[in-house]
């Protein structure tokens, strides 16, 4: 007796209810743990993007970056800065739809209890979690949801597929640079799978594309740096990026020299895909695809990233790219394994206990790695918050310094006509209060860098009367102090000496030797904003205490590390 069709339906659909549990959970609980973000550093500039429609197209930190600043654009037409709740659930959506393209392509390989199974470290990706806490990285999300969706219909015959296929593909190139990357994975699974080559014609139309905009709009500017980076030092950037990103998703990372043995992992995988691919009769193509669309990302990273000084190769915006990629070459190398493996029962039972291992402690270490980066962009927020609060609470005070901005946002003058019209992140009605409370720390964060030059040095010339001076604390040296002035000797390699002094405040230091020292400014907590003294024998150097014209104290801690002979260190005014 055949199943009536409501019947069929269900049960055709009941496989895939777990996996839309999983993504629902997922959506909540990074709802949850993103609730506290809020606008930061590049984000800024689509927030005050102001050009005409051609503006869009101009690359933005050398990505063709057109749908997100459409998308961005598009929300804070509607909501403006009175939330950014609306901002980062468009990452996550975006995230979601990733996650449901890998399920797709795994369950092709695996059914649907692998694939569902499989997608849990991706709904939970801690390991490429700045992709997750940043909305302004839809477009390195796009391009992973554009494109995993172009893999899904390239594996589709008919031209209705192929034609979807070119259309995401070009969305995943007009998201952000990682698109190339998918194009690079396209090729692969197509050429190399002689019943998929036909449709590699669907990747030409957005090369095309790409190749025109880069030519036309999109080759300035070309590095941060100025220059490109060597073979040697690109060839570098490529193992640390792929031992990161294949240790930090796995958890392999976690153990001594885990990125070693992640690399040497990655190689035998990719030496064993093009083994594969040329003898095999169903060569893993999607997984020579995807690995090769690993190495030339970190390869094109690395030609226009390698030689800053930040490390790029280790970022967790490059390991949430890789870990798609990764769980889509591993699903591809399933069909080969089960025939490997046989009847043999052994062996099955073998390649399941490895894969649930490898499962259990990819999602351990992908949980567990959620935890730093939120906290570094929950700073961030409360960084952002506290400059904001400060920025309209203290306009027009002659202290504050209009040159001295967070990265990304625009001078003082300008943020407050912005937040005055567009409303303020300090005032979000979808964020518990208590979550977007900046906290001391970020406020006084926030005022060490509104003070900007008031914090400064100068030469200690002219003549000075003493004022008083409280000494809080010396130490790896001998000082002597008078009420007036600190005198130190026999500094050891941590000396130091903190005063306490009021807002307003001019320490003239003079040495006996020539030495290397710094100066290090705090408010109401331990001093952190920090300038260089180059002491000079003879020479005086005056430090400037800014004044915020509260009265209040500030607190300056002088390292002092290894400076030979005497300092004298005195709070003056000049005469």
């Amino acid at each position: 007796m055949r199943d009536a069709p409501p019947f069929r339906r269900w049960r055709r659909a009941a496989p895939n209810a777990l996996f839309v549990i999983l993504a629902a959970l997922a959506a909540v609980v990074l709802l949850y743990l993103a609730r506290a973000m809020t606008f930061w550093q590049d984000e800024w500039g689509s927030i005050m993007f102001d050009g005409g429609p051609l503006d869009v197209l101009r690359p933005v930190n050398e990505h063709w970056s057109t749908i997100p600043l459409l998308m961005y654009r598009a929300t804070f037409a509607i909501v403006g800065l009175h939330s950014y709740v609306p901002y980062i659930a468009q990452v996550i959506a975006l995230h979601l739809i990733s996650v449901a393209a890998a399920y797709v392509l795994v369950r092709s390989r695996g059914g649907w209890i692998v694939a569902t199974l499989a997608c849990i470290p991706l709904f939970f990706l801690g390991s490429g979690s700045e992709n997750l806490f940043w909305a302004f990285q839809t477009g390195f999300v796009g391009s992973v949801a554009f494109g995993l969706w172009a893999l899904v219909l390239l594996e589709r015959s008919g031209r209705a597929s192929a034609a979807g296929a070119a259309i995401v593909l070009f969305a995943s190139v007009m998201s952000s640079g990682m698109g190339l990357f998918f194009v690079v994975a396209a090729i692969g699974r197509t050429l190399l799978d002689p019943v998929a080559r036909p449709r590699a014609v669907a990747i030409v139309p957005p090369a095309i594309a790409y190749t025109a905009w880069y030519l036309t709009v999109g080759h300035d500017p070309v590095t941060q740096s100025g220059h490109l980076a060597g073979v040697v030092a690109v060839a570098a950037f490529v193992a640390r990026g792929v031992g990161h990103a294949v240790g930090a998703f796995s958890g392999l990372g976690l153990v001594p020299r885990g990125n070693v043995l992640a690399v040497a992992a990655f190689g035998t995988a990719a030496l064993a895909t093009g083994w594969a691919v040329v003898t095999s009769r169903r060569p893993p193509a999607l997984a020579a695809g995807a690995l090769l669309a690993i190495v030339a990302m970190y390869t094109v990273i690395g030609v226009v990233r390698a030689e800053l000084e930040s490390d790029f190769a280790t970022r967790s915006r490059y390991v949430y790219v890789a870990a798609f990629l990764l769980v889509i070459a591993v699903a591809d190398w399933l069909p080969l394994l089960r025939d490997y493996a046989g009847g043999q029962s052994r062996g099955r039972v073998g390649l399941v206990a490895l894969l649930s291992v490898v499962l259990v402690v990819a999602t351990a270490a992908n949980a567990v790695a959620f935890g730093p980066i939120r906290a570094r962009f929950a700073r961030n927020a409360d960084l952002t918050r506290a400059y904001v609060e400060l920025a309209m609470s203290t306009r027009g005070a002659g202290w504050v310094d209009p040159d001295s901005v967070l990265p990304g946002m625009p001078r003082l003058p300008i943020l407050i006509a912005t937040v005055e019209r567009f409303g303020s992140p300090l005032h979000d009605d979808l964020v518990p209060a208590v979550a977007r409370d900046p906290g001391q720390k970020a406020r006084e964060d926030a005022l060490l860098r509104m003070v900007g030059s008031g914090f400064r040095i100068e030469p200690g010339i002219g003549e000075a009367t003493s004022l008083p001076l409280i000494l809080v604390k010396v130490d790896g040296a001998n000082g002597t102090w008078d009420d007036a002035c600190l005198t130190l000797s026999d500094a050891g390699p941590y000396a130091s000496a903190t005063v306490a002094v009021p807002s307003g405040s001019r320490l003239r230091i003079a040495a006996s030797d020539e030495g290397n020292a710094s100066a290090v400014l705090g408010h109401l907590r331990s001093p952190s904003r920090r300038v260089d003294l180059e002491l000079k024998k003879g020479a005086r150097i005056d430090v400037l205490v800014p004044d915020i014209g509260d009265g209040s104290t500030w607190t300056v801690r002088l390292d002092l590390p290894g400076v030979a002979g005497t300092i004298r260190v005195c709070r003056v005014e000049r005469r």
